[in-house]
């Protein structure tokens, strides 16, 4: 019988990848309750730095790193890089997003943007870009591109189009793009943040000093609000007007990269050298620099279709962060100490 369930194992993880129903962390779990696996290039990872992750429509999970493409099905990863897929220019991928006709985007530094449909990669035609430095997909369906240095693009009813904005930003790089419910576009640059309304362009203010300017993550509600940091501040942007969330004393970053709410409403904070973080109760908490979590370098994340919360780390791979069935009692939660000798 033994051999007959390690034999099945692997088509049993998978299904739970595709067919799991959504069920988002609970977020009434202390972040040091959840439970963590991890995997490295030592279980067929290209690379240990995660820069994106997207769970497709099929729920194969994607990941992009420094060294090529892999696609995970909850046992194995398959890499797809220069030496195998002749539509790569180059291994680094920066950036995944999938239209509603099912095409997976993948965007590369020095390699372009390229397309995954029908099995097979190609060449998304953008011939005159060269850096991608992030994709969104936005409520009208329109897919953003944002560039390293010739400004953003859009990809709708089949063609792409290039906006006219401000030579600051396009010199600065779109470091993120997003899109509002209302049709308003949002860029993060190493200038600043600015939005696009009516076709007309407006920068916007951060609180802070001159350090915090470069704009790396934005998140947007569904009723609008946009998220970004500032410093050492998570910001939340309401009617022209700045909430600041400050990070814990012992858990500052150098830099936000990326935010992103889950199913259960969670909002969640991807920072370098300052580790994971969510907001709760209107302020934020941390795991701090634990290692099974990279070591306080956190890149990406991505809520899986089994409500897992999938990390990507700057050197330590791929992460998940799951519930368990155990509760842990432990120093956060009252205990004099960690060390538990006896039961």
């Amino acid at each position: 019988m033994l051999p007959m369930i390690r034999r099945l194992a692997p088509t049993l993880v998978l299904l739970v990848l595709l067919v799991a129903p959504a069920m988002a962390l609970d977020p009434a779990q202390d972040l040091l309750q959840y439970g963590v696996d991890s995997w490295t290039s030592e279980n067929g990872l290209p690379q240990n730095t995660i820069q994106t992750i997207l769970q497709s429509r099929d729920r194969y999970l994607w990941i992009g790193t420094q060294e090529g493409l892999a696609r995970f099905d909850g046992v194995c990863f398959t890499v797809f890089d220069v030496i195998n897929t002749p539509a790569f220019g180059h291994n680094d991928v920066r950036s995944l997003a999938e239209t509603e006709d099912g095409s997976l985007w993948i965007a590369t530094y020095k390699g372009g943007l390229l397309r995954y449909r029908d099995g097979e990669f190609e060449d998304a035609g953008l011939t005159e870009v060269l850096n991608v430095l992030d994709l969104h997909v936005g409520p009208s369906q329109t897919l953003w591109i944002g560039t390293l240095d010739r400004g953003l693009y859009r990809w709708k009813d089949g063609q792409f189009d290039h906006l006219p904005m401000p030579a600051e930003h396009v010199d600065a790089g779109i470091l993120a793009v997003r899109e509002a419910p209302d049709g308003t576009i949002w860029v993060g640059t190493q200038h600043g943040l600015a939005y696009c309304r009516d076709s007309r362009w407006a920068n916007v203010q951060l609180p802070g000093d001159d350090y915090a300017q470069s704009v790396w993550a934005l998140h947007i509600d569904a009723d609008g609000t946009l998220w970004t940091v500032s410093g050492q501040n998570l910001l939340a942007w309401r009617e022209g007007t700045f909430t600041c969330y400050p990070a814990p004393p012992e858990n500052n970053w150098d830099f936000v990269k990326t935010i992103d709410r889950d199913s259960e409403g969670t909002l969640w904070v991807c920072s370098y050298n300052g580790g994971l973080l969510r907001l709760m109760n209107g302020r934020l908490e941390s795991f701090g620099k634990n290692t099974n979590l990279g070591g306080g370098a956190i890149h990406t994340i991505c809520e899986g279709s089994d409500g897992s919360l999938w990390i990507g780390t700057w050197h330590n791979g791929l992460c998940r962060l799951r519930d368990t069935a155990f509760f842990a009692l432990n120093e956060t939660s009252g205990l004099p100490s960690n060390h538990i000798r006896s039961v």
